[in-house]
């Protein structure tokens, strides 16, 4: 079967898509504690990765990668890597700098110094937007992305008494924002979530 719209030229598909069987080629997004090796993780595939560096976390690292301090330069950094054929996935590390970067960029396009002197929630839209466009680039591109993350513990109270730590990605800034969270969590959803294990005391 096949049905085509005439005004737009859209074809709807004939068959079912079948499910990528590498997992470098989907979304995830990874979390962990501070300094635990998650970019060395990901370094064991370094020939084919690009890393999007937002914090000098690679010294010690043989890898292909670039340390970003504009927002302008990581939109050209984009381009360059969806057009580049030698790599297939990106690790935008970390995704919590990353999006603090994209935050000063939309301000300062807005020329305030806070999301909220901008009525009716506007600036924390142009934040958001700024983001998700460059971020979609990349997803839409068909490359694989690794989102990079330091790990929050959000203390879980017991309906019995007592308490416990939970992991949770995107760092906490205590002014309302959750950084990271929002806008890959919610808006890019990784299809792989991956927490590293804490250290062992």
């Amino acid at each position: 079967f096949r049905s085509e719209d005439a005004a737009t030229g859209f074809v709807m598909p004939v068959k079912k898509s079948s499910p990528m069987p590498n997992l470098w080629d989907y979304i995830m997004l990874l979390f962990g504690e501070k300094k635990i090796g998650k970019t060395s993780m990901l370094a064991e595939r370094a020939d084919h990765t690009f890393f999007f560096m937002f914090e000098p976390g690679d010294k010690a690292l043989s890898v292909y990668s670039h340390l970003f301090t504009r927002w302008a330069d990581f939109k050209m950094g984009i381009g360059a890597f969806i057009k580049d054929d030698r790599f297939d996935l990106a690790v935008i590390d970390t995704v919590d700098l990353c999006y603090t970067m994209a935050e000063a960029y939309a301000l300062k396009k807005l020329g305030v110094e806070h999301a909220s002197e901008e009525a009716y929630g506007k600036g924390w839209a142009a934040i958001r937007k700024e983001f998700t466009d460059q971020i979609m680039r990349i997803v839409n591109s068909g490359k694989g992305v690794v989102f990079v993350s330091h790990a929050t513990e959000k203390k879980i109270e017991q309906r019995g008494g007592g308490e416990y730590a939970q992991g949770a990605a995107g760092q906490r800034t205590g002014d309302g924002r959750d950084q990271a969270e929002p806008a890959v969590v919610q808006r890019v959803t990784p299809e792989r979530v991956v927490q590293q294990p804490p250290r062992v005391a």
